[in-house]
């Protein structure tokens, strides 16, 4: 049997903030609409659908829209089980509970009934479960160990100026909190570069992105 919710604030705010907190990809599809008005972050992630979603309020997609089509196209997958939902044809999804994409990701689904303030059916919930097949988890797991050998030849200074560099700081930002000058920065940064043989920042930035995998970060459930 299906969850019920209820739907107690249209504040944008507010929806802004659960979509952003909620760690797992959802969608919710109003009943008797052919479109998502409301997604979180997770779920535009995993189906790479940034350019489809309206800032305002957590993203107003057309299920008909072609390009959110070709997302789910891109991955081996048919967008039709959303327009399903929203006709009403699966209640619990018994009959289609499994995606397969063809990145060898499975996705489990459940749906969970919304009711509104006054205790009548508004939509659906449509919650996506990551499957990951053990022989990715263990390729993922060699890389980020890999990643985090090849970070280990910095020394403590430069691995400063790495942990600086993944915020976001520009080489000015980054003399200014560790009190040496900017040419001495742009030197660690060489250096750095040299140890790790890379050729640009975007490529350390995967690397430190990739190492940093699996680490501790706040649990954001509710």
């Amino acid at each position: 049997m299906s969850q019920v919710f209820s739907v107690h604030s249209d504040d944008p705010a507010i929806l802004r903030t659960l979509c952003q907190s909620d760690p797992t990809p959802w969608c919710f599809i109003p009943f008797g609409e052919k479109r998502l008005t409301r997604c979180s972050d997770a779920f535009v992630r995993l189906w790479d659908i940034s350019e489809l979603c309206c800032e305002s309020v957590c993203g107003s997609i057309s299920l008909d829209d072609p390009r959110f089509q070709r997302a789910f196209s891109r991955l081996g997958l048919s967008s039709e089980f959303l327009n399903d939902i929203a006709d009403g044809i699966h209640s619990t999804f018994e009959s289609a509970s499994l995606l397969v994409r063809n990145d060898g990701i499975r996705l489990r689904i459940a749906l969970s009934s919304v009711l509104d303030d006054n205790g009548r059916p508004a939509g659906r919930l449509v919650r996506f479960s990551p499957i990951i097949p053990s022989q990715l988890t263990e390729q993922m797991v060699a890389s980020v160990a890999e990643a985090r050998r090849r970070l280990t030849i910095l020394t403590e200074r430069e691995s400063e100026v790495v942990d600086l560099l993944f915020e976001g700081r520009t080489n000015k930002a980054i003399a200014i909190m560790t009190r040496l000058s900017e040419k001495t920065i742009e030197k660690h940064r060489s250096r750095i570069m040299q140890k790790l043989q890379l050729s640009s920042t975007a490529e350390l930035v995967k690397l430190i992105a990739r190492a940093r995998l699996f680490e501790e970060s706040p649990n954001y459930g509710f």
